[in-house]
C-alpha cells in the first residue's frame, strides 16, 4: 500500500472519530492518549507507519512503573497472558510495560479500512483495561501472578499440558480397560461355547 494511501486512510479515520493525536512526520508516528476505567488512569497508544508503507505498529504504554523487587512475577504473568492471547502481545523493555500490535498491508491492492484501524488503535487501552487489575497487583505486591492467572483463566497456564496428557492417559486406561473386558467377555463365551460342546458330543456318544 502506498505511503500517502496510508497516511490519508488514517487522517480520515481520526478526523471522523474525533480523536485527539500528535503527529510526527519525521518519525511517521501519530501519539494517542484514552483513559480507561480502573487502576490504571492514563495509557499513550502510538501508532508507527513503516516507511514503505507496508505495515502499522501500534504501541500501547500503561502509565505504571516497574517495581524490581516483584519484576520476575510480573514477567511470569505476562509471559502466561500472552500464551492465553492471539493478538498482540505483552512485552517489558526499558523497565516500561507495553502492549504491541501489528497490522500487514502490504501490496499493492491491500486496503486500510476504518474497522481495521478503530480495532488496532482501541485495542491497546482495551486490553489494558481488562488485565490493569492483575498488572497492578503483581507489581505493587498484593497479589502473585499464579494467583491472578487463576482469576483471569482458571489456571495458571503451566499445567495445561499436564492435563491433558492426564486425560490422553485415562483415555488410554479406558480404552485398555474396555479391551480387556471385551476380550474376558469373548474368553467366558468360547469357553461356554467348549463346554456346551464337549457335553453335546458325550450325549451323542451315549
Amino acid at each position: 500500500m502506498r505511503l500517502e494511501d496510508v497516511i490519508k486512510s488514517i487522517n480520515n479515520f481520526v478526523e471522523k472519530e474525533g480523536l485527539c493525536c500528535e503527529y510526527d512526520e519525521n518519525h511517521l508516528r501519530y501519539d494517542f492518549s484514552f483513559q480507561p476505567e480502573g487502576v490504571i488512569s492514563l495509557v499513550r497508544t502510538n501508532l508507527v507507519i513503516d516507511y514503505d508503507g507496508d505495515g502499522c505498529l501500534f504501541t500501547t504504554y500503561p502509565e505504571i512503573g516497574i517495581v524490581e523487587r516483584t519484576r520476575g512475577e510480573l514477567e511470569h504473568l505476562l509471559f502466561q497472558i500472552n500464551c492465553h492471547i492471539y493478538r498482540g502481545m505483552w512485552q517489558i523493555a526499558f523497565d516500561e510495560i507495553r502492549y504491541v500490535k501489528s497490522l500487514v498491508i502490504s501490496g499493492d491492492d491491500a486496503v486500510l479500512t476504518d474497522e481495521m484501524l478503530g480495532e488496532c488503535i482501541y485495542a491497546g487501552g482495551n486490553v489494558v483495561e481488562h488485565y490493569a487489575d492483575a498488572i497492578v497487583a503483581v507489581i505493587s505486591g498484593a497479589s502473585t501472578a499464579e494467583v491472578e492467572l487463576q482469576k483471569l483463566f482458571g489456571s495458571d497456564g503451566e499445567d495445561d499440558e499436564d492435563a491433558e496428557e492426564e486425560e490422553m492417559e485415562d483415555a488410554e486406561e479406558e480404552e485398555d480397560a474396555t479391551s480387556k473386558q471385551s476380550v474376558n467377555e469373548i474368553s467366558e463365551e468360547t469357553a461356554e461355547s467348549i463346554i456346551l460342546w464337549l457335553k453335546g458330543d458325550k450325549d451323542d456318544k451315549k
